[in-house]
């Protein structure tokens, strides 16, 4: 890639990028009535950009967690369901920093260095043939080292989803 110079007789200065990324998944199901399904998620990135005058280095991660497994609910505890509870908690992280370093390599300084981490978990059971109730709570935190701050936040939601037909003759 080429950025135009600020002059006509100045030839354009030459920027190359190179970015490179390693994923690796996997995932694992267990049969049964109250079968459990996993799976994972990694990812390595790396980017270098040469700009006029500087070198900028990335570094990324992404890492995930999901597990989920459906739990049969007792009567004796006469909530109502009759229908199997599905479950799903899933964890994320990701974190990115960038460093510029100066042509010889001798002067660095950070420019980002942030990222965020997320614990979920949801739940759902169809109560009767109608209405099917959804429970969602997440914890998130977002941080960004170079500015100091850190933020957490929870959210939880209950959702009851009714569906009812009209007909006619």
């Amino acid at each position: 890639m080429t950025l135009p110079s600020v002059s006509f007789d100045v030839p354009p200065d030459l920027r190359h990028s190179v970015v490179e990324s390693f994923p690796l998944t996997g995932s694992m199901s267990f049969s049964g009535r109250d079968g459990l399904s996993t799976a994972a998620k990694f990812t390595l990135r790396r980017q270098i950009d040469s700009l006029p005058g500087s070198i900028a280095r990335t570094r990324g991660n992404d890492f995930s967690i999901d597990a989920g497994r459906t739990f049969r609910i007792p009567e004796s505890w006469q909530l109502g369901i009759r229908n199997d509870f599905r479950t799903r908690f899933s964890f994320q992280n990701t974190h990115n920093s960038t460093s510029i370093f100066d042509s010889t390599g001798a002067v660095r300084a950070r420019l980002q260095d942030n990222g965020r981490r997320a614990f979920t978990f949801t739940g759902d059971a169809s109560v009767n043939e109608f209405v099917v109730l959804t429970i969602n709570g997440s914890h998130i935190i977002t941080f960004d080292n170079n500015l100091n701050r850190r933020f957490a936040y929870d959210v939880v939601s209950i959702v009851a989803q009714i569906q009812w037909f009209g007909g006619g003759k």
